[in-house]
């Protein structure tokens, strides 16, 4: 999400709808466009972590660069996460599923093997491969193909039903 504002708004000024805003929401980006120069406004507007600071009349070149900025800003943050489902979301960067905002909690073998399926997404992930990725440590050892379905089964019940389809023959894949 982004959002442009300018500080002279006709309800209330536009720093305090953007403390407002930061206070509930920390990702949001936010470009603040103003006929203001003077220190206070910007001291205050410095630690609200702008994505830009725009002072009118803005020079369009200086609104280009700026949308580029914000363009790459939200690649970069949906970039981050994975939608699974309605609600759920994996957040790749800390490696968590969330639904509706909140954690859902997985075990580490789980966690592993999301990463390997939110890597490999729409596509079959054999046995062996899974085996190979979530127990790379213990790949050495025998582990059955019991274990990973029982991963898979405990993984199923905490993501959207038929997310992760059986690919007879292959192995497993998330959609």
């Amino acid at each position: 999400d982004a959002l442009i504002l300018d500080i002279d708004l006709p309800l209330m000024d536009g720093l305090t709808l953007a403390q407002t805003i930061r206070n509930t929401d920390k990702k949001v980006s936010i470009i603040m466009m103003t006929a203001f120069t003077d220190q206070e406004k910007l001291l205050h507007a410095t630690e609200l972590k702008l994505l830009k600071y725009l002072v009118k009349p803005i020079d369009l070149l200086d609104f280009e660069e700026t949308l580029d900025l914000l363009a790459e800003e939200l690649t970069s943050t949906s970039a981050d996460v994975e939608v699974i489902g309605e609600g759920y979301v994996w957040d790749k960067r800390e490696k968590k599923l969330l639904y509706k905002g909140s954690v859902a909690p997985l075990t580490s073998k789980e966690q592993q093997l999301m990463v390997l399926f939110v890597k490999n997404k729409n596509r079959s992930i054999s046995f062996e491969d899974i085996m190979a990725n979530v127990w790379e440590d213990e790949f050495e050892r025998e582990i059955s193909y019991n274990c990973v379905k029982n991963v898979v089964s405990n993984l199923r019940k905490k993501l959207p039903e038929d997310s992760i389809k059986n690919v007879y023959g292959k192995g497993y894949m998330l959609q």
